[in-house]
């Protein structure tokens, strides 16, 4: 009865309701320790044109762990969580016959699975992320992959302000083809191409959609080629998502002058390095460049002036450079007309904002805004 418990086989069908795995290892002192591995349960199935083997209950650390023993991956510079809830390996009944015809054990075998809060933080940076749950499906052209959150963490500690950001909605479909998965298979992780072919990230502030390519580098910097559009809810909070290299002082501008928009929207491209230690002294490795439409913008530009009302602009960056294009709105009942200006560097110790354009409306609006205004010494209390 006992036995039965734990294991159930017919003809068809083999059930193991519980495996755990036992082996010993050298720790760092050469002191060899047991160490215990839960592996779920699993279910082989005899079908008529092929057999199924069904594993239920897997952690990710179990399943790392198992790839370290068989000498799959030797990773040891990441921290894993996650569940894997089902994993179905599919093989044909000529298994040893089709395995000895093919080269590539691919050829034969489809694995399907599912996972929940999945997890992965690199040890020494701290970048990664938490909460991702979806599908793969694995087979002879590919490992593709579909992801999706309500409560997603994604931590990028020295390259946003804050250590992590937070998307209630993710939605995405990655790719990798079965070259990329044999270079998994045999533990080397450079120039690893991943294709990102849909991300979708949203939450309260902001809407996010791009694709585009992530090359893995395992003793090389990893880059990333990305593309894709944006929108912003809550215009208010876009200095949380500015680059922590910005400069404090622009960073504050923007902190203290924006306060509200009907629309900040628009694209954006970058390539480069993905790691989050690179120097001020290193911007010109990447390339990145974003086109920003705005919409009755309310911009406090300086606590000197009285607030700008209803702008409407295109902002363009490009690199270090950022341009305001054709900009027009209030400052008090003055309009401002076709305003442009540019930043030459916005990462320098002393980034500084040149305008031209014109002003129109009546003189005495004029002289009401100037006399609340720097300039109101030049007026001689007009």
């Amino acid at each position: 009865d006992n036995e039965k418990k734990y294991l159930y086989f017919s003809p068809k069908l083999v059930q193991i309701n519980q495996i755990n795995l036992n082996f010993e290892r050298f720790s760092g002192a050469n002191e060899l320790k047991n160490k215990f591995i839960s592996l779920g349960s699993a279910r082989i199935t005899n079908l008529n044109n092929q057999l199924e083997a069904l594993f239920e209950g897997l952690t990710i650390n179990s399943i790392v762990s198992v790839s370290s023993i068989i000498g799959i991956s030797s990773r040891d510079y990441e921290t894993y969580q996650g569940v894997v809830n089902t994993l179905l390996f599919k093989l044909p009944k000529n298994l040893k016959q089709e395995f000895n015809s093919k080269k590539n054990i691919l050829d034969s075998v489809i694995v399907e699975g599912k996972f929940e809060n999945l997890g992965i933080i690199t040890k020494e940076t701290q970048k990664g992320f938490f909460g991702l749950s979806g599908s793969f499906l694995l087979d002879s052209s590919a490992l593709n992959l579909k992801i999706y959150s309500k409560n997603a963490q994604l931590f990028f500690p020295k390259i946003f302000t804050q250590q992590n950001v937070n998307f209630s909605n993710v939605d995405a479909r990655i790719n990798l083809d079965s070259t990329g998965f044999e270079q998994i298979l045999s533990g080397r992780f450079d120039q690893l191409p991943i294709n990102i072919l849909d991300l979708k990230l949203s939450n309260s502030d902001v809407n996010i959609h791009a694709y585009g390519l992530w090359i893995l580098n395992e003793h090389a910097t990893r880059k990333i080629d990305f593309e894709g559009d944006f929108s912003f809810s809550k215009p208010e909070n876009i200095p949380k998502y500015l680059p922590k290299q910005l400069n404090p002082k622009l960073r504050g501008w923007f902190e203290r002058g924006i306060k509200s928009a009907d629309a900040v929207d628009g694209s954006f491209s970058f390539n480069g390095p993905s790691n989050n230690s690179l120097k001020v002294s290193e911007n010109k490795k990447i390339d990145f460049k974003a086109n920003v439409n705005i919409k009755n913008l309310d911009l406090l530009f300086s606590s000197k002036w009285p607030a700008i009302k209803n702008i409407n602009s295109q902002i363009e960056f490009n690199n270090e450079y950022f341009r305001v294009i054709d900009a027009s709105g209030f400052l008090g009942k003055s309009k401002l007309i076709s305003v442009n200006g540019d930043i030459p560097n916005i990462f320098s110790k002393k980034p500084e904002l040149s305008l031209t354009g014109g002003v129109s409306g009546s003189f005495e609006d004029f002289i009401v805004v100037s006399n609340s205004s720097p300039i109101s010494k030049w007026l001689w209390g007009v």
